[in-house]
């Protein structure tokens, strides 16, 4: 499912929401448990050998991921305001019937696209949060490292991190990365189109 914004251009907010449920052939998001979630401490070398080099610390990054900006932090959040227009009440009505995570993400989603419009100028309509990575869903943040973001007829990587509890209505803290574009050539792969939903 995907929350779609149709914003017409520029005027500035409130903006009418308008939300399309798209079948897609998503991928699983991973469940992180947190209770059980343990780090393992690198363990020191045992022999007279000269030390080894170390392992790098991190994975290195996807191969299709080539993200041109570093994160930034939002310093005002928006989602709850652009829920809370009454003309948003259709909006607010199909979140309602989502399960908690999903609700949770369609939440991160649209907090996404306010904090691309408003902060970096990017008329976003559409967030693919799972398009090139599975999501992490933890009980207090969703991480989105492989997402795409649609504006206009064009697809943009996307990397985001939103804080929002399990019973939140809004998320309470979102750092997020706007990447390149994507190639066409991909699109079709990652289940990404460039024409909007019929409204309904």
């Amino acid at each position: 499912m995907f929350l779609n914004l149709n914003r017409p251009q520029p005027p500035a907010p409130p903006m009418e929401i308008v939300v399309s449920l798209v079948e897609a052939a998503a991928k699983p998001a991973i469940i992180v448990d947190e209770a059980t979630a343990v780090e393992k401490a690198p363990q020191a070398a045992q022999s007279d050998d000269p030390p080894a080099k170390p392992l790098p610390t991190a994975e290195p990054p996807h191969p299709r991921q080539n993200l041109s900006n570093a994160f930034r932090r939002a310093q005002d959040l928006f989602a709850s305001a652009a829920l809370a227009d009454p003309r948003n009440a259709q909006a607010r009505e199909a979140l309602r019937t989502l399960a908690a995570d999903e609700r949770r993400i369609q939440l991160c989603n649209l907090e996404a696209m306010e904090q691309l419009r408003r902060a970096s100028h990017v008329s976003a309509d559409m967030v693919a949060p799972y398009a090139f990575q599975d999501l992490a869903i933890r009980a207090d943040e969703i991480i989105a490292d492989g997402a795409a973001v649609r504006a206009g007829r064009d697809w943009r990587r996307l990397r985001y991190r939103c804080a929002i509890g399990t019973a939140a209505e809004a998320p309470s803290d979102f750092v997020f990365a706007l990447g390149d574009d994507i190639p066409k050539a991909q699109w079709s792969d990652h289940f990404l189109t460039a024409d909007q939903p019929a409204d309904e």
